[in-house]
């Protein structure tokens, strides 16, 4: 059985060899998944639908995940990244957690927020997101995590303030 790493290198050799000759696209290999970039396409539409029937003639049939300009290719046992923040949670024992993320694959751990266990954040306003929250952009990432930091020091100091210390 091949590990999804595997099934991913397989993937990226078929997809690149449907492909890459006479579309413009670029294929990233994120080592489990593939993302396979269109936006430099003149005709984005008909791309998009070269890249669909591509992956539905690969031997090992992936996960489909659509975004802005990209398809991304997942293997289709790999656990999505709600299932990854759930194993991770609990690993860690964290009763909660914080996600912050910029993509449609990020939706799944956006949707983690129903169960009152996980923040939501969305770099950037998306109407159809699962999340809750949003920033506009890096910065507000920046701003959100000096604002973290800052309040727990400020929990810290207060702790110690009134244990004596």
């Amino acid at each position: 059985m091949l590990t999804f790493a595997q099934e991913i290198g397989a993937m990226r050799a078929e997809i690149t060899m449907r492909l890459c000759p006479t579309l413009e696209v670029e294929i990233e290999d994120k080592r489990y998944s593939l993302a396979v970039h269109y936006r430099k396409a003149s005709d984005k539409r008909q791309t998009r639908a070269a890249i669909l029937r591509a992956s539905a003639r690969l031997r090992s049939k992936p996960r489909v995940v659509l975004g802005k300009c990209v398809v991304n290719l997942v293997p289709a046992g790999a656990p999505d990244k709600g299932i990854a923040l759930e194993r991770l949670r609990m690993a860690e024992k964290a009763d909660r957690a914080i996600y912050v993320g910029d993509d449609v694959t990020d939706e799944d751990a956006f949707a983690l927020e129903a169960s009152g266990r996980v923040l939501a954040i969305r770099v950037g306003l998306e109407r159809t997101s699962k999340a809750s929250h949003f920033v506009r952009d890096q910065g507000g990432v920046d701003e959100l995590l000096a604002r973290l930091i800052s309040l727990r020091r400020e929990e810290q100091g207060h702790d110690a303030a009134c244990s004596g210390a």
